[in-house]
């Protein structure tokens, strides 16, 4: 059963009233990735879709947390602002977005997602709507319990709204496209960011059996596009211009698996892992500098659970988590949301105890204390 509470007290009655029952609830937002047991219900954020505020003086936006990104950059566009954070997928709603600390493809160039966020709210394990942050950028009121919900995964909270520092949209963006297998990208790739080379984003794509395709955006006047292309000419040539296209969210939609990791960039570009991850049967997205790998397949339950298996074995050798988004359901059953467990992971566990005591928000990411 899914429910969707038109008010943050109404979602925070619901939680009070499964603490009485001793009764678990997943969080949701689009459901646009992760994994639910269907003895679960589920509390949906969709319903609370409202902007909070917006300030174009002062560069700041608060919305409910079950807007989605793709309407709340058209907000922003009409008064000619943006997020310095572009998701991966257009379809998280901003909760979403949050739990799962999604940023995208231009973390180093704009901040990564923590960096935009100025103050939040949600409702603890306990039933209690909790504020953290406010609506400017200077805000030293309080701890700063609105990064603790960062890459949560539901298990923490409920998040009702989210406040953003936000900045002007790109001036005359286009993008650049190398397409040239002969030219060592992952290399060129070092060389531009030891020289700064401004881009606003940088993704790279390879389909099953291609070759790889860098994608480069950047922005600005005439004279400082031309400036960046004949910096960039430098490290990469030759780049043609192209289309904007989100490698990421087509690449999902016509896919049954997703499995992605983070890295550090040096790791991710590294030579050896770039040509094993070239040999896997799936369709690849790169973050470079996120560092993020997006794994993609589209094959049986079996090759699903063979590319897994394999996955798994290269990863967790470098001590790497793999997080399952989306899978066959009968290799859900029998896999974990995430493998092997981060570093960090024990203190999350800490965490959880302390603001959720009866474990009331199910996640698949605190799946041995489920």
């Amino acid at each position: 059963m899914i429910l969707s509470p038109d008010t943050k007290e109404d979602a925070a009655q619901v939680i009070q009233e499964r603490i009485a029952d001793s009764k678990a609830i997943a969080v949701c937002g689009s459901q646009s990735r992760g994994y639910f047991p269907k003895d679960i219900d589920r509390l949906s954020s969709r319903k609370l879709n409202k902007i909070r505020f917006l300030e174009p003086a002062d560069m700041v936006v608060g919305v409910e947390a079950g807007m989605l990104y793709s309407e709340l950059e058209d907000i922003l566009a009409d008064k000619g602002m943006m997020l310095p954070v572009k998701s991966w997928d257009s379809d998280n709603t901003v909760g979403g977005m949050v739990a799962c600390n999604s940023f995208g493809s231009q973390k180093l160039f704009s901040g990564a997602l923590r960096d935009a966020i100025i103050g939040m709210e949600y409702i603890n394990g306990k039933g209690e709507i909790v504020r953290s942050g406010g609506k400017v950028v200077k805000n030293v009121t309080g701890y700063d319990l609105a990064k603790m919900m960062l890459g949560s995964q539901g298990g923490y909270g409920f998040i009702t709204s989210v406040n953003f520092k936000v900045m002007p949209t790109r001036v005359s963006p286009i993008f650049l496209s190398l397409n040239d297998s002969s030219v060592d990208w992952a290399e060129a790739i070092l060389k531009a960011h030891a020289e700064k080379i401004p881009f606003d984003s940088l993704q790279v794509f390879k389909k099953s059996g291609e070759a790889w395709t860098l994608q480069i955006g950047i922005s600005g006047n005439s004279l400082r596009k031309k400036r960046i292309q004949s910096d960039l000419s430098s490290c990469m040539a030759p780049l043609e211009e192209v289309p904007y296209e989100n490698l990421f969210a087509n690449t999902l939609a016509e896919s049954k698996f997703h499995l992605n990791s983070r890295l550090t960039t040096e790791e991710l570009l590294d030579e050896a892992l770039l040509k094993e991850l070239g040999a896997l049967n799936a369709d690849l997205v790169l973050n470079p500098y996120g560092a993020e790998i997006h794994i993609f397949s589209s094959g049986s339950a079996e090759e699903q659970r063979e590319l897994f298996q394999t996955c798994i074995k290269k990863f967790s050798a470098n001590g790497r988590y793999l997080i399952l988004n989306k899978c066959d359901e009968d290799l859900r059953n029998d896999c974990q949301f995430i493998s092997p467990w981060p570093s960090e992971y024990p203190l999350m566990k800490i965490i959880k105890e302390k603001i959720d005591p009866q474990n009331i928000f199910h996640s698949q990411f605190f799946q041995d204390m489920q």
